[in-house]
């Protein structure tokens, strides 16, 4: 936009009808003229209009009033303003034209003094009291101070690049203005934080004290310090451990303590063994990468492995308890991994009927006769079903309990496709029904048992084995246990031995 439409804000708060009688004759007809108040935006300033609003023929009164400001200068913004220089803005004047009838506009001023936005009103009053006003803005700039020397305050090393400012000497106040700089919170920025010598520092925003303080501002920059300023090293790294620790138990070595962050055990160090109640020395060392700021970067550390406050776990049977031994359950820490133990009691003597696998895993068994000692069991079934060789012994161990086996449960072994040879301890004194019934691939049988008899065999027990089975009975049971196996369901081709 144009510069006096940019740089001149215009805003009215009222455009107000100004009513104005006016006599203007003709030879023979006198007419009254009734004239509103207006304006336009002018190149040269405010235009303030009077116009006619009586539509008598031939009345067509208009009259400009140009507000006209000598003082401006413009800047290559196009800004319409003024440097601060302690004198009030006032320079503006109106002119009219040849056919103005009213009173001139009024010219008042606000804020044209001090750097910042300045105002000029100009106002038209209508004969019953009202106005309208057109409102005029442009600046009042800073004064650029000259900055003739600085000095700042040098610092221990403290991560920032921020130095506090002690002294600036400045030229350009005029010589009527009190002003002076406002040191408090002043700082500076310097081309590192690292320790060092600085000659120039880096200033943006300096406030100025005094009533006249707001008209002067530094130009923000990098200047020359009058004197170097030095940061130099701080004297410890940040985060430095204590010269003594006292570890948990769980530290073995020292490179499991932990350290400050930025902090590292030595390479020399770090495997060395920790033991419980012994002190041992290491090197902890800064590896930050502001390490070079400080005077001490290691330290000489004493270290302790304290006792473990056993945190146990829930612990694992490592001896399954017997009916005649006790057992033993191990629990192990889960911070030193320290083990203790515990007694299981012994079980109870298994109750009679109750079904149970053998220590060997072979074959199920059902008690007989309870007891830690001279108890008995039923032989019940193998527990791997397609051995081709079985013997049925004449003891068991349960739980570590001996057990004599005296009987051959019924069906035990019924339809046993697998089982081709078999062996009957000697203390087997029953055989129950189909016991060994239709296992048609049992060839061989040998029988130590001599207390068998035709009343202890179930029917069939025997039925449907091999057709020429060789079976070995005891010398003295020969004849007994042949017809018994018979009657057994062994056939008539069954070849028998003595032994």
């Amino acid at each position: 936009m144009k510069k006096y439409v940019t740089h001149f804000l215009f805003a009215f708060t009222a455009a107000m009808m100004l009513l104005a009688t006016n006599a203007y004759a003709e030879e023979t007809q006198e007419y009254v003229h009734t004239c509103n108040a207006g304006y336009l935006y002018g190149a040269e300033g405010g235009m303030i209009i009077e116009h006619c609003m009586r539509m008598t023929e031939g009345c067509d009164h208009e009259a400009i009033a140009v507000i006209e400001y000598p003082p401006f200068s413009y800047t290559e913004t196009g800004e319409a303003s003024f440097p601060y220089d302690g004198k009030e803005k006032n320079g503006a004047s109106v002119r009219v034209d040849e056919y103005w009838q009213g009173d001139l506009p009024v010219i008042t001023y606000e804020d044209n003094v001090n750097a910042g936005v300045a105002r000029a009103y100009a106002t038209m009053t209508s004969t019953d009291g009202r106005v309208a006003r057109a409102v005029y803005m442009f600046f009042i700039r800073e004064v650029g101070l000259t900055l003739d020397s600085i000095t700042a305050q040098g610092k221990v090393y403290d991560g920032t690049d921020k130095v506090n400012i002690t002294n600036i000497d400045f030229s350009g106040v005029l010589d009527s203005d009190d002003v002076s700089v406002d040191y408090s919170g002043l700082q500076g920025k310097l081309s590192s934080s690292d320790a060092g010598t600085y000659d120039e520092i880096t200033i943006s925003v300096v406030n100025m004290k005094g009533e006249q303080g707001s008209n002067y501002a530094f130009t923000p920059g990098t200047y020359k310090l009058a004197t170097p300023i030095v940061i130099s090293k701080a004297e410890n790294a940040p985060g430095m451990p204590e010269s003594t620790m006292k570890v948990a138990s769980s530290c073995k070595t020292v490179g499991d303590v932990y350290l400050p962050w930025g902090w590292k055990w030595s390479e020399e160090d770090k495997n060395k063994a920790l033991i419980v109640g012994v002190a041992q020395s290491a090197t902890a060392e800064y590896e930050g990468a502001d390490k070079n700021n400080y005077e001490t970067v290691q330290k000489q550390i004493s270290i302790t492995r304290s006792e473990c406050k056993h945190a146990w776990d829930e612990g694992n049977i490592t001896t399954k308890p017997t009916v005649l031994k006790k057992g033993i359950k191990t629990y192990t820490c889960t911070q030193c991994e320290a083990k203790k133990t515990e007694e299981i009691a012994a079980l109870r003597a298994p109750a009679v009927g109750k079904k149970l696998e053998s220590d060997d895993g072979k074959a199920t068994y059902k008690i007989t006769k309870s007891g830690r000692k001279n108890g008995t069991v039923e032989y019940v079934k193998p527990t791997d079903k397609k051995k081709s060789t079985v013997t049925v012994p004449a003891i068991v161990y349960i739980d570590g309990v001996t057990y004599k086996v005296t009987s051959i449960a019924a069906n035990a072994f019924s339809k046993n496709i697998y089982i081709k040879n078999l062996t009957i301890g000697k203390n087997v004194s029953k055989i129950g029904v189909n016991a060994f019934y239709k296992c048609k691939n049992l060839k061989s049988i040998k029988i130590s048992a001599t207390k068998l008899t035709n009343k202890k065999v179930g029917s069939n027990a025997f039925y449907g084995i091999k057709s020429k089975p060789v079976i070995k009975v005891p010398k003295k049971k020969y004849n007994a246990y042949k017809k018994m196996m018979k009657a057994k369901g062994v056939g008539k081709k069954a070849k028998y031995k003595k032994f």
